[in-house]
């Protein structure tokens, strides 16, 4: 079996294929993704080099980006989507996979029509509670389409729909990782993670860049700042920033463009608390990791799918919820007094936070149980 994947939301992908590897020696994988997160800037995209570094063949593709509501800018996307569709065709006849897998994004949208029209079976994986664009289009062209959340159901064709849950990298289960070389503090006071995910966000950055000084004085912070674009370096601004520091304060703050899954694995075991965006992914790291956190949701997910996700978690009593348009230095210093004080309370609630597990396996049964039926029909 051959399975061609986009992952626009890249971390359950590579846990499907962390699962494959690991227990389905004879299926091969090929990814098709971003070379960048953003054109506009070249930011670099991570997944080729997450993708390449567990031995997998990555297919770069560029792809329009249509906007719900903005029809002159889609408009003007249109030479690019054809290019990218016949781009997607051209794909399909030289990797000749089996199925298509979607993980979401926009590039999954010329590879479904593509992958459609040359009668591949296409499986979509839906991690979010408030479906994004394209997976809802790729979705009517689906065999079938694994949820993670009832609340997405009325997304999809019903006949079509199956509830798998969402999937959790292998790597950050694992109990015996080193704790990172760069991370050399020698302070008790407790470990506080700090992301904006592998772009970085400019407002989570701005805000910390004010008040560091303060957060310090009852925190260790590890501050995942986003990777470099061509226009600017969250990292270099940061870094001039810590400058300025006691050589004691200084000593506290780590900061990493990016971190990777086995010191991700070793921050979530050992971090007191987090401060970050909302996306399905990210909470439900959180939740495995039982890590209480300060959920600042990007205001611009479709159907403030972030928003959801955030306040489900602090419905829990698992997490603190900042609006962006309300984060300030004095909300985030707040907010974090509370997490600290009533750290162990927050643990508590997480632990009986609920999510569907084995949702690899469920996926790979899917498609599984998809291809046969797929080939009893050509014979």
């Amino acid at each position: 079996m051959k399975i061609l994947i986009t992952g626009g939301h890249l971390t359950p992908a590579l846990a499907f294929i962390d699962y494959l590897q690991t227990t389905q020696k004879n299926v091969r994988i090929v990814f098709v993704g971003r070379e960048f997160a953003r054109e506009k800037d070249k930011q670099p995209a991570r997944e080729r080099e997450a993708v390449e570094s567990r031995g997998i063949k990555f297919v770069p593709i560029q792809a329009a980006k249509f906007q719900t509501g903005a029809w002159v800018k889609n408009l003007l996307q249109l030479p690019l989507f054809f290019a990218s569709f016949f781009s997607a065709l051209r794909i399909l006849s030289q990797q000749q996979p089996d199925v298509f897998l979607s993980f979401g994004g926009y590039l999954s949208l010329p590879m479904g029509l593509a992958s459609w029209i040359v009668n591949k079976p296409i499986v979509v994986h839906e991690q979010t509670r408030a479906v994004g664009l394209s997976n809802q289009l790729v979705g009517q062209l689906a065999k079938k389409v694994a949820i993670s959340f009832t609340d997405s159901q009325p997304y999809f064709p019903t006949q079509k729909t199956v509830l798998t849950g969402n999937l959790l990298r292998q790597q950050l289960t694992s109990k015996n990782q080193p704790k990172p070389a760069w991370l050399t503090s020698s302070s008790e006071l407790p470990i506080l993670y700090i992301t904006g995910g592998s772009q970085g966000s400019e407002v989570i950055n701005s805000i910390l860049s004010q008040t560091i000084h303060k957060i310090l004085k009852d925190w260790q912070v590890i501050h995942q700042c986003g990777t470099a674009s061509q226009e600017r370096s969250y990292l270099a601004e940061l870094e001039q920033q810590r400058a300025h520091l006691s050589a004691n304060l200084k000593s506290r703050y780590a900061i990493r463009e990016w971190v990777t899954e086995q010191e991700l694995a070793w921050i979530y075991q050992h971090a007191a608390a987090a401060v970050s965006r909302a996306g399905a992914n990210t909470i439900l790291e959180l939740t495995y990791s039982r890590l209480p956190a300060i959920l600042i949701p990007l205001p611009f997910s479709r159907n403030q799918e972030q928003l959801k996700n955030a306040e489900n978690l602090a419905n829990s009593g698992g997490a603190i919820v900042i609006a962006q348009s309300h984060l300030t230095p004095n909300s985030l210093l707040e907010a974090l007094h509370t997490i600290r004080t009533k750290n162990q309370a927050h643990r508590r609630k997480l632990e009986s936070v609920q999510y569907l597990k084995d949702a690899d396996k469920k996926l790979f049964d899917l498609i599984k149980n998809l291809l046969p039926a797929k080939r009893e029909k050509k014979s």
